[in-house]
């Protein structure tokens, strides 16, 4: 199979090595991102810090609902 070279930023790098599945290459990953038929609940709990930034929104506003 042929190859290509690409150029991306640091930031986009990471993101998508965050992306990875087990042993699964970022060849893989991009595949799967950018599939048509991607299942949304395929990437489910793959974003990083997803739950404490839920958890830090949940109290900021109970905080404000208590302040009302």
């Amino acid at each position: 199979m042929a190859s290509k070279t690409i150029t991306i930023t640091e930031d986009a790098y990471v993101q998508l090595v965050a992306h990875k599945r087990g042993d699964e290459s970022l060849s893989d990953v991009i595949r799967r991102l950018t599939s048509a038929k991607t299942d949304p609940i395929d990437s489910a709990g793959t974003y990083p810090g997803l739950g404490v930034a839920v958890e830090e929104a949940r109290a900021e506003l109970e905080a404000e609902l208590e302040d009302t």
